[in-house]
Order: structure tokens, then C-alpha cells, then sequence
């Protein structure tokens, strides 16, 4: 559940901070209060994108954050996916900080991209809005909603129609791009042997550059090399003056005096594993002097073959993988001049290769088709159900899955269309072309009671569910919110009465005056403020006494009625 809102420089908003209980949240306050403002600053926390406009006048940047409590395996489990960490408590912090040129997003602290937010905010709320009722009237909306019914076996259904089409796409493509003529195969062909043969030419072997780079830099200081080689070596072996003269020297003198003190015999000690490590690497410089040969001829020959592997390099290793690129290149080309030397037989292989992809795909698109037919059933039914609730009595729902293996795609072969009568006598039509906005409000509010058994652990926020509507349907809504609300935490914003009065939790949305500027605060109610709110909106300018009497038996009604699901 979403346990608090904290909302920092945002519009008109300076500083509001909220806590949210379980059930029923209802927020009211009069229009231009800071409604819209509180949903697009949930939006922006949840992943939308950010336009710097929106931070207040005079501040340097925005902050949003939002504070969840996380308690479904299920959930936890998929955040630990995405390698977010939850605290111990099942905490979740959610951070959004615009700037004016980026924003930057967090979880419990952890930076993230948006995308990232996104994902996460999936599994934690749902926010339905009015572009969530214009979304309904799509098709592709129509068909996510009847495989979130059809479940598991639709997802793996789905996923298998959308590996074997990817497949037989890809091969399509591919033989697509191989369409030549008989000349230009051979013209191809040509090129490719004449590269494969230059690369085979020169037997590469691999780390070769690399060997050669380094003999041919040594053979380019030969002559410094040396001298400076017998320089050192001189000075270290001249007889008198020399440096293995003078250890052998020092170790004669202190010799005699080790058994008389024992420091003295550890400075001879480490002046003969000096002598020592001395000697010896005298001897192996004056053995690398002996065993150099430097020549010019040599030394072309290295220049000569770098030349050549340099020259391959930029010709064939385009990935800069030196030798192993030249190489892989060379297999490569192999394998395509197999292709243009056996050009039909290959396409043939690839075609009938094509069409088993294509057989596998319109198999598992046929199975996906006949989960989708049962679930739209079953959709149908439990939607016809939830709108009697709403006051469709006499609302016929069909949904219908109609199948065309020639419009085959990564998606299946399906075009799922919501039909539906809302008033007796009138024939089944398209969902697009027979609702009022009153309707579509109360269609999506149907859907949403009917799919919300599918995780009662996210939070809802409903943001224009009252669009259109009054009297007895606003009731019928507000029924409707109240027995969805008594599984799980529910945000609405409403400017009806009936709504309101089934609040387990109500707040107020008003706008203030900081100094000469106009701020929006909001207030928890308590039932005595909340009985004068719903009477506020029941009444015009003045509340009068049988506004407060209308509104207190509302909400004794109300209270009656959440009885039922507690």
C-alpha cells in the first residue's frame, strides 16, 4: 500500500506532506484547489516525464516522494529482480527530483532510470484516469485485457507465437537481402575468394602482431640497447672501482668481525645475497649482449610482415579485434561463399526452415486463440455481473475474438472487440461507438472490480471515475468503490457527495494565501468535518441545514452499507 505523499515545490504546491490509510481514501476540495496538480505529481513520481515548468516559481528544483509498505512474495520477488532492495520492513521508497535541465530518480536510494521506475510502479499502483477510459476503446487495450484473464497459458502462448514469427521474420529478411541474380552471385563470389585467399596467404597466427611488434621495436634501438647494455655492464665488473669489486671487498673487511657482534654478521650477510643477485644478473645482460643478433635484414623483414598484418587489419578486421577479427572475418565470408556456390539449394533449406517457423508460430497462435475465447467468456460474464452493480441493469456484454491465420503476427492472429447494449432493446455494438463518458467511467470501474483479484496487494487511485454521472449511479459507484476498497487501498478524487460519504479516510484539497502567494494544503477530516464536506458538495454557495441533514443521513448510509464487506 502507498503509506504516504511528500510533495516539495511542485506547482502551486510549496510543502505537503500526506499519510494514506488502508481502504477507502477520498480526496475533495473546489476546483482549482491543486486536485490535478496531486495526480500529475504522483504521475511524475511514478516515471512520467518531466517538464521543468512545473517547479515552483522562485525554487531551484521539485521533489516527490512517495513512501510504499510492501508485504506480497510475489511482488517482492519481482523487485528483487530488477535488483532493487526493499527494507526489512517491506519499506519502498520512490524519489523523483526535477531540475531544471534533468531529473533524477531513486529508489530507497539507489539511483534508477525511468524506465526503471516505471516497471517497479507496475507492480505497486494503478492509477485510472481518463486517459485510461480513452485507452479501452483501442483494440490492442481490449486484447491485453483479455489475456490478464487468461493468465499463465496465454503468456506462454504469446511467447512462443512471438519467438517462431521473430524467427521466420528473420529468415525472410535474410532471403530477402540475398536476392541476386546469377551474375551478381558470381561477381560476389569472385570478391569473397579473392579476400579469403589473400587472408589464407598469409597465415596468420594468432598474438603474432603482437610478438613482432616488440622484436621489431627492440631491433629498431639495437644500437642503443647494446651500448647501453656493455656501459652498464662494464661499470658493474671494472676491477677496481667496480661495483661487485666493492661488495667483494666490503665482505672480506667484515668477515673477521660477525662472531664478535650479530648485527655485524647480518650486514655481511646481506652484502653477499647483494654480491650474489649482482653477479647474476651481470652475467645474464652480458649473455643477452652475446645472444643478440640485430640486422637490417631482419629488422625489414619484421617491418614488412607488420606492414601486411596492418594492411589486413583495416581491411577485413572492422570490429578492431586484430588477428582473431581478421580470422573471424575470413570464416565468415567462408560461410557465405558456401551459400552463393550452393545459392538455390541453400534458399530452399532456408524457405522450408521458414515455413516450419511459420507452422510453429500459427500452432501456438491457434492454442493462444482458444484460451483467448474462453476468457473473453468469462470476462463478458463477470463484467455483464459487475455493471448490474453499476445501474446497467439491462447491459448486455459480448467480447469477441475473431481469428485470421492470414493476419498472423509476433501478437497471434486475434482481434478482440468489446460489445456491448446498455439499455434494453438496443443491438450489441463496438464499446467506441455507443458510450457516454458517464459509461466508460463505469465500464473501466467494472473492469478494474472484475480484475482486481489478480493482485490485492496494489494500490488504486481513481482520478475522474465520477465524469458524467449523478443520482443513483453516482451511488452505485460509490457501492461499487466502497466493496473494492475492503481488499485493498483505494485513492479517489471525486467532487460527488455519494462518493464521498464512503470514505474510510477523507481529505481536503484547499489553497491557501503564504504572503501574497496562493499555496495548496490538504487536511485530514475528522467525521464531523467530513459529514460538512459532503454537505458542501450537495449544496450550492450556502450549506444549509437540510444540506447537513441530507448529508448526515448519506453517510450513515454509507457506514450501513460498508458493513456488508467487513
Amino acid at each position: 500500500m502507498l503509506q504516504s505523499l511528500t510533495i516539495k515545490n511542485l506547482a502551486l504546491i510549496d510543502s505537503l506532506e500526506m499519510e494514506f490509510t488502508d481502504g477507502l481514501n477520498i480526496l475533495t476540495g473546489e476546483t482549482g484547489a491543486g486536485k490535478s496538480v496531486l495526480i500529475g505529481s504522483v504521475n511524475l513520481a511514478l516515471g512520467e516525464k518531466a517538464d521543468s515548468s512545473v517547479i515552483r516559481d522562485g525554487a531551484k528544483e521539485a521533489l516527490i516522494e512517495m513512501v510504499f509498505h510492501v508485504e506480497e512474495e510475489a511482488v517482492l520477488q519481482a523487485i528483487r529482480e530488477m535488483d532493487l532492495s526493499v527494507e526489512e520492513d517491506g519499506c519502498l521508497i520512490l524519489q523523483r527530483r526535477i531540475l531544471p535541465n534533468r531529473s533524477v530518480a531513486k529508489v530507497s536510494g539507489e539511483s534508477v532510470t525511468l524506465k526503471q521506475l516505471r516497471q517497479l510502479a507496475s507492480l505497486l499502483i494503478n492509477i485510472h484516469g481518463q486517459n485510461d477510459q480513452l485507452s479501452l476503446l483501442s483494440a490492442s487495450a481490449q486484447n491485453a485485457l483479455v489475456d490478464a484473464v487468461a493468465g499463465e497459458d496465454a503468456t506462454r502462448e504469446k511467447a512462443a507465437v512471438a519467438d517462431a514469427f521473430r524467427a521466420m521474420s528473420d529468415i525472410r529478411r535474410e532471403l530477402d537481402s540475398m536476392r541476386l541474380d546469377a551474375r551478381e552471385r558470381e561477381r560476389e563470389a569472385d570478391l569473397i575468394r579473392y579476400e579469403i585467399a589473400e587472408i589464407e596467404e598469409a597465415a596468420l597466427k594468432e598474438g603474432e602482431d603482437e610478438e613482432l611488434e616488440q622484436a621489431f621495436r627492440r631491433g629498431a634501438n639495437a644500437l642503443k640497447i647494446t651500448e647501453t647494455l656493455g656501459r652498464a655492464s662494464s661499470l658493474l665488473r671494472e676491477d677496481a672501482d667496480g661495483a661487485l669489486a666493492g661488495l667483494e671487498q666490503s665482505i672480506r673487511l667484515l668477515s673477521p668481525l660477525t662472531q664478535a657482534d650479530a648485527r655485524i654478521g647480518e650486514f655481511a650477510s646481506g652484502l653477499t645475497d647483494a654480491e650474489s643477485i649482482l653477479r647474476d644478473t651481470v652475467h645474464e645482460m652480458e649473455a643477452y649482449l652475446e645472444d643478440s643478433v640485430f640486422d637490417e635484414e631482419t629488422l625489414a623483414q619484421q617491418e614488412k610482415r607488420l606492414n601486411l598484418i596492418n594492411r589486413l587489419k583495416e581491411k577485413y578486421d572492422s570490429a578492431h579485434d586484430g588477428i582473431a577479427g581478421i580470422l573471424s572475418y575470413r570464416d565468415a565470408r567462408e560461410t557465405e561463399l558456401s551459400r552463393l556456390e550452393d545459392y538455390e539449394a541453400y534458399c530452399e533449406g532456408r524457405r522450408k526452415e521458414m515455413e516450419a517457423f511459420h507452422r510453429k508460430a500459427q500452432e501456438a497462435a491457434d492454442r493462444l486463440s482458444a484460451l483467448r475465447k474462453k476468457a473473453a467468456a468469462q470476462l463478458s460474464g463477470r463484467l455483464k455481473d459487475a455493471l448490474k452493480d453499476l445501474n446497467f441493469a439491462e447491459a448486455k456484454v459480448t467480447i469477441e475474438v475473431s481469428s485470421d491465420p492470414d493476419a498472423l503476427t509476433a501478437a497471434g492472429c486475434d482481434t478482440v472487440t468489446f460489445l456491448i447494449s446498455t439499455n434494453p432493446g438496443e443491438p450489441l455494438r463496438p464499446l467506441s461507438k455507443i458510450v457516454s463518458g458517464g459509461e466508460l467511467s463505469r465500464i473501466m470501474l467494472g473492469l478494474k472490480t472484475v480484475l482486481s483479484d489478480e493482485n490485492e496487494s496494489m494500490a488504486m487511485i481513481f482520478d475522474e471515475i465520477d465524469a458524467g454521472i449523478s443520482g443513483k449511479t453516482a451511488w452505485k459507484v460509490s457501492s461499487k468503490l466502497g466493496e473494492l476498497a475492503a481488499n485493498r487501498q483505494v485513492i479517489c478524487i471525486t467532487h460527488l457527495p455519494q462518493i464521498a460519504a464512503m470514505a474510510d479516510t477523507h481529505y481536503l484539497i484547499y489553497k491557501d494565501l503564504s504572503g501574497e502567494r496562493a499555496v495548496t494544503r490538504i487536511r485530514t477530516l475528522t467525521e464531523t468535518e467530513t459529514t460538512e464536506e459532503i454537505a458542501r458538495l450537495i449544496s450550492t454557495d450556502d450549506i444549509s441545514d437540510t444540506a447537513k441533514k441530507s448529508a448526515g443521513e448519506m453517510r450513515a448510509e454509507a457506514l450501513s452499507e460498508k458493513k456488508k464487506w467487513t
